[in-house]
């Protein structure tokens, strides 16, 4: 505050009074967006060890390199980082303007001519900028990643090798396919090997063989058993059928379905870029038709909330032109807001994926705090009741 009152202009310098304003914004400015980045760094660190942990499965039981996790790391960031831009803002908001009101730098700004819509514009400037940075994510980065994301773990999956080199231990392939390999010699060859498929209800593969290979082919990981037995049990019938062989070719991606998985499957709307979201393919069933719909919407209001937030920060904070020490109250009480009406927003979010109104709901939550607190900042006659309390 000292610093402030130093470099005030004084009355014989009306020169220097029309650019003084500006530099007060820029020092407002400097600190709010000073606090944004520590309390960003702080949350998506948080955010991102506690993502990571679902990784770790993944990466450790497929046996991938350490680059694949920290590849997994990378793509997860702009997932979540849209949904955290405007709560961090906010809270940078509400910690810069409340201490600022505390040390009376505010009441020094309000006796240099700044009034209460001044004093907002830096925050309401790093807003907008904000803004514009989720909407590069939300509509862009964030899909990216997410489609990047999938096709690594698809990948990851799909490199059985290194899982079936584990002799000694039954390994679970995917859900209902069991593979054991009793041990393996230096050539490579595999001894005692058992392959158990219960994915198909009441129809039960095993096949037993006492040796055979692993190979790597340009189709994936192959597995030639040699000298076995596949055995086929019908329970609707009662009748086991079996078939000894000298030579058979397991080809494991073939068995697993993770190929036809991959290549097939319909991405998630939330994988989806922007240009399919506008012009969905012909063939697409209306239910998914909704679903992309409601990610639509989302992408175009969920960084709006930068904007929402940061308005009712101010409005919470900003203090009357005689208020010399900030309320902690106000604070606890729009930290407790913000919170709340950010999480019925991913609420209001989960909703429009089944029931489009929802979607209008979630415009509401946007639009309406914005405008009304807007209102509030802007409009003299609020600034008259501040100076009139006081």
């Amino acid at each position: 505050m000292n610093d402030i009152q130093d470099r005030m202009p004084g009355r014989d310098a009306p020169v220097v009074a029309r650019w003084w304003p500006w530099r007060l914004q820029a020092y407002v400015l400097g600190q709010v967006i000073g606090a944004f980045i520590f309390v960003l760094v702080a949350a998506s660190l948080a955010l991102w060890f506690v993502q990571s942990l679902r990784f770790l499965p993944l990466v450790v039981g497929t046996g991938a390199p350490g680059t694949l996790f920290v590849s997994l790391m990378g793509l997860l960031l702009p997932t979540f980082l849209a949904l955290l831009l405007p709560f961090t803002l906010a809270l940078a908001v509400l910690f810069v303007y409340q201490r600022l009101t505390h040390d009376s730098e505010m009441i020094v700004m309000r006796a240099a001519g700044l009034s209460p819509s001044s004093l907002a514009a830096p925050a309401l400037v790093l807003a907008i900028l904000v803004t514009m940075a989720g909407y590069g994510l939300s509509l862009w980065a964030a899909p990216a990643s997410w489609r990047e994301l999938i096709r690594l773990q698809y990948a990851a999956r799909q490199n059985y090798a290194p899982l079936l080199l584990r002799t000694g231990q039954f390994h679970d392939v995917v859900p209902g396919l069991t593979f054991y390999a009793r041990e393996r010699n230096e050539r490579g060859d595999l001894t005692g090997i058992l392959i158990h498929d219960t994915r198909h209800i009441g129809q039960p593969i095993t096949i037993m063989a006492d040796h055979g290979m692993l190979m790597m082919s340009a189709d994936g990981p192959l597995i030639e058993i040699l000298h076995g037995t596949r055995q086929e049990f019908s329970r609707a019938t009662g009748r086991l059928t079996q078939l000894d062989f000298d030579r058979y070719t397991v080809n494991i991606r073939e068995l697993t379905g993770s190929d036809g998985e991959a290549e097939g499957r319909r991405g998630a709307p939330r994988e989806l870029p922007l240009s399919q979201l506008l012009n969905p393919p012909a063939d697409t069933p209306p239910p998914e038709i909704s679903r992309m719909t409601s990610e639509l919407h989302q992408r175009f209001a969920i960084p709006l909330f930068s904007v929402t937030l940061t308005v009712l920060g101010l409005v919470a904070v900003l203090p009357r032109r005689h208020e010399r020490r900030g309320k902690p109250w106000r604070l606890v009480a729009a930290a407790g807001g913000i919170a709340g009406l950010q999480g019925l927003a991913l609420g209001v979010m989960n909703m429009a994926n089944k029931n489009p109104l929802a979607i209008l709901l979630l415009y509401a939550l946007v639009l309406v705090p914005m405008l009304a607190g807007l209102w509030v900042l802007f409009d003299r006659r609020w600034h008259r009741m501040g100076k009139a309390a006081g």
